[in-house]
């Protein structure tokens, strides 16, 4: 996870790439131990892809971007 504009990234290893865990991972992690961001930029994978995730994107007003695959 990297803030560009902060210029903050932060890396944690995880077990699995499931869509809870990666949406647990981004709140306690990002949003917890900095703040929430106006934007999330990630790729079209079905972990940032799913309804966990964009329901708390639209929670916390998120507004999630999606980059194209690459090939």
């Amino acid at each position: 996870m990297a803030d560009y504009f902060m210029k903050v990234s932060n890396t944690e290893p995880i077990k699995s790439q499931d869509a809870e865990t990666v949406a647990s991972v981004f709140f306690t992690r990002w949003i917890c131990q900095h703040e929430v961001p106006e934007s999330s930029h990630s790729d079209q994978g079905p972990n940032f892809e799913s309804q966990l995730l964009t329901e708390l994107c639209k929670i916390l007003g998120i507004s999630k971007m999606r980059t194209t695959p690459k090939h």
